[in-house]
């Protein structure tokens, strides 16, 4: 993230924002005439299967959704599960800095002259590197750049604008090759397509103490836990506040898979407590989890396996009834 000192967000005068829909499903509209040249056309909305939460929208300072925008949302959607959307999210915010600069200068998206210093894209960047001096953290311009790298791609690739509208092109590809070892240690090139407008920067060096996952996070010291639990006796949060952080202090789950676990998973859990008196139970969780703990969000579908304490199923067994 960028420096608290510097807010992206206070740079630009443009009033275009993100808001997200609680819950978005997919579908098709079927339209069909109604009686009469000025009545307003009827029409069915057909929903696909599943729904995806919190899905961001985008939204021109004028209060109207930038259709192009949330065009580009709406495929990269439909590549992810409903699960995992943080990634979708993430380039929203930065295209909304993309968004708030064309408000601001009042230039179309798609002002691609001869002079490539005067193409959108490179005026974009040229913007990004003066922020940088003023304070924005030089990875999270890169991540807007590569954003919006990404969005040209795509609204090309998708036939979402179509090659004619195209009057230069918006950036150069770069072809590097990169160095890396395969699972055996050996040598291995890979070809990685980049841009002439990406904002090079060298990645911060990473805590031996810290694992990535959406963020550097660490694990609770004893101390901390001990005051989690401590604020469970004193009854400072909801109850089913307490057992959802109790089901993390004690698996280890993230806060998908905690909210995704069915009664069914607890049902079948308490049985088996009874039936074989264990002091703990497995509940299986991801793509290829036994009873249904397919049904269980893991990160990418992977396969984990859940121990619960005895005690933590019977206390999710008394608030399920």
């Amino acid at each position: 993230m960028q420096p608290r000192s510097f807010r992206i967000g206070d740079q630009f005068e443009s009033k275009a924002k993100l808001i997200e829909l609680s819950r978005f499903q997919f579908g098709d509209f079927t339209f069909s005439a109604s009686a009469g040249s000025d009545s307003t056309p009827d029409y069915e909305f057909h929903k696909k299967p599943g729904w995806w939460p919190k899905v961001p929208v985008l939204i021109q300072g004028d209060g109207l959704p930038w259709e192009i925008g949330n065009a580009y949302l709406l495929k990269i959607i439909k590549e992810k599960q409903p699960w995992d959307m943080e990634t979708v999210r993430s380039r929203a915010n930065y295209l909304l800095a993309f968004l708030r600069f064309l408000e601001d200068s009042n230039t179309d998206f798609m002002h691609f002259p001869i002079r490539k210093s005067e193409r959108v894209t490179y005026v974009f960047k040229s913007e990004m590197e003066k922020f940088i001096t003023r304070g924005l953290a030089p990875h999270y311009a890169s991540n807007i750049i590569n954003t919006v790298v990404h969005f040209y791609r795509t609204i090309a690739k998708e036939d979402l604008i179509g090659e004619s509208e195209f009057e230069n092109t918006p950036f150069k590809d770069v072809h590097r090759f990169i160095k890396f070892c395969d699972e055996r240690g050996f040598g291995r090139y890979k070809n990685v397509v980049t841009s002439d407008i990406a904002i090079s920067h060298s990645k911060p060096s990473k805590r031996l103490d810290r694992i990535e996952d959406g963020g550097q996070l660490r694990p609770l010291r004893i101390e901390e836990q001990k005051a989690i639990l401590s604020g469970f006796e004193a009854e400072l949060c909801p109850y089913n506040l307490e057992l959802m952080m109790r089901i993390a202090l004690s698996t280890g789950a993230r806060l998908q898979t905690v909210c995704t676990i069915r009664v069914c998973h607890i049902k079948r859990a308490y049985k088996k407590i009874l039936k074989e008196n264990v002091s703990s139970v497995e509940i299986q969780a991801g793509n290829g989890a036994r009873d249904n703990g397919h049904l269980i969000n893991t990160k990418r579908g992977k396969l984990h396996r859940l121990i619960f304490p005895k005690k933590l199923i019977e206390d999710l067994y008394v608030y399920l009834n």
